[in-house]
């Protein structure tokens, strides 16, 4: 039998074989991009992108306004970047690619947002002690308050007051006005400090209990002052006490910049280094136009050594009253190690922008034991003297 040759004729037939024709390669379709969602593009990406810079931005210590603007609403931020995260997912398809954004640095940025407040959730230990009854006797309660000055709405303070019957009232934002209005405050309270300004940052301290040099002093601005004052309690021991209300980052001042949160700072520290090494009951209360998670808030607790009752127990926002979805808590209360924490709490509406709070606290023998303070490290304190010495403080 003859051999076959594929593609050629017989050899011996003296024919030219006939070459085999190649054939092409098969075309394979190059897949095309994956079209995003719409809610992914005109959403997710821009929120995402947007929440990974405002957590980015107060990492830097910078004292401009637009920067500490961001201490601010973390609870908001997480919020969105949570949003942000969820409608990725909802909006993705099998093809989608891994997105960097959405599922890499936005659920990064919530999380370093959570570290920051969840301090002040439920869940984590109380960092001042629970008494539900005193057992020396020895007690204080303290009722705070940002009035607003434009406000005119003194009956609601006054039942307020009268139904809490604390011990002390701090009144911040009071005027000539408000001050003549009080006459049922100043009529139970015989004991008073009264610095009305029309600036916005008067102050009056109301109080049943003797107070032991009181005395208005102006730390950095000649026009915003802060109260210092010994109260004697009925048992014969003396609590220190420092009421304050600094300036907020974001005004202008007296040049027409805008200012940064320079002096607020530098007042707070200044007060932290005035309590540091005081070895009595010390309470510090007032309008901070700072939030309770913030660096120089805790800074202040830090270098202080003084304890804040809302961790542990909730954020307590006062600030502002008639807007929910944008609250922050501004108004503090924080004290010594001497102090078990009987009651505290944010107070009904009284027509301001800021809701009062309400204290009670419990001079105890154990207490000073048993609870610890938070300690400043090296960085605190250069922070802190770089604070007092900033070209924004020493200017005023």
């Amino acid at each position: 039998m003859r051999e076959r040759h594929n593609g050629s004729t017989d050899p011996s037939s003296g024919e030219l074989p006939t070459p085999s024709v190649p054939m092409p390669p098969p075309e394979i379709p190059y897949p095309r991009p994956a079209k995003r969602s719409p809610l992914v593009r005109r959403f997710a990406h821009p929120v995402g992108a947007f929440v990974c810079l405002a957590t980015l931005l107060p990492v830097f210590r910078s004292s401009r306004w637009w920067v500490r603007l961001f201490d601010f609403p973390r609870v908001q931020i997480s919020t969105l970047g949570a949003a942000a995260v969820i409608a990725g997912l909802l909006a993705r398809r099998k093809s989608d690619p891994f997105d960097p954004l959405l599922h890499g640095l936005v659920p990064a940025a919530v999380i370093a947002q959570l570290a920051h407040i969840y301090r002040f959730t439920p869940g984590f230990p109380k960092q001042v002690m629970s008494k539900t009854k005193s057992e020396t006797g020895d007690t204080l309660s303290l009722l705070t308050s940002n009035v607003l000055m434009s406000n005119r709405n003194p009956a609601a303070l006054q039942d307020v007051i009268a139904r809490c019957r604390p011990d002390m009232v701090l009144l911040l934002e009071t005027d000539q006005w408000w001050e003549d209005q009080l006459d049922r405050v100043d009529r139970d309270y015989p004991y008073s400090v009264k610095c009305p300004l029309r600036n916005t940052y008067g102050m009056h301290l109301y109080s049943k209990l003797p107070l032991i040099d009181p005395e208005v002093r102006y730390l950095i601005y000649p026009d915003v002052p802060s109260i210092r004052t010994q109260i004697r309690l009925p048992s014969g021991r003396q609590v220190h006490f420092y009421g304050m209300h600094p300036k907020p980052p974001g005004r202008q001042n007296r040049n027409g910049e805008i200012r940064g949160s320079g002096p607020r700072d530098a007042e707070l520290v200044q007060i932290a280094y005035e309590i540091r090494n005081l070895d009595v009951p010390v309470i510090v209360a007032g309008d901070f136009n700072d939030v309770a998670w913030s660096h120089t808030t805790r800074r202040f607790q830090r270098i202080g050594r003084v304890l804040d009752p809302r961790v542990g127990r909730g954020f307590f926002n006062t600030f502002h009253a008639d807007h929910p979805w944008m609250r922050f808590p501004l108004d503090h209360l924080f004290h010594s190690r001497h102090f078990a924490l009987l009651d505290f709490g944010r107070l009904p509406h009284i027509g301001s922008d800021h809701f009062p709070i309400y204290a009670e606290l419990s001079l105890e023998p154990e207490a000073k034991h048993e609870q610890k303070p938070p300690e400043a490290d090296q960085s605190d304190l250069k922070e802190a003297t770089e604070d007092l010495h900033s070209p924004e403080a020493k200017q005023l």
